[in-house]
């Protein structure tokens, strides 16, 4: 699709990273949270990223994620936008939103980005 319109905010960078996450329980985002989970990035932007899965996640549902970089690491609540099954392979592709990011660490966040 050589004229498909990008609607994303922030570029994604294709890179591997470790992260945690957790599915959290409940309407009060402080609440109850799930067994934490070990996995990898599969893209990343400063808005948002997807990552691999070995269970699904319904769309709307909100997750911890600690996202480690090599000198620092992010805490985030997320949105989960997308989950997609990976055709023969035994995981799925959960795509989220950052969603309580300040300003200052989404700036942050597009250096480590962009020192990739």
């Amino acid at each position: 699709e050589l004229y498909r319109i990008e609607r994303r905010t922030f570029r994604r960078l294709n890179h591997e990273l470790s992260l945690s996450f957790a599915v959290i329980e409940g309407d009060n985002l402080n609440e109850v949270i799930k067994d934490r989970k070990s996995s990898t990035t599969i893209n990343i932007s400063a808005g948002g990223m997807l990552f691999k899965s070995s269970e699904p996640m319904p769309l709307d549902k909100f997750i911890e994620v600690n996202l480690e970089f090599p000198e620092n690491f992010f805490y985030v609540i997320a949105k989960v936008q997308r989950c997609d099954k990976v055709p023969f392979q035994n995981h799925y592709q959960i795509g989220i939103k950052f969603m309580n990011l300040t300003n200052r660490v989404t700036i942050r966040l597009q250096k480590y980005l962009t020192a990739l």
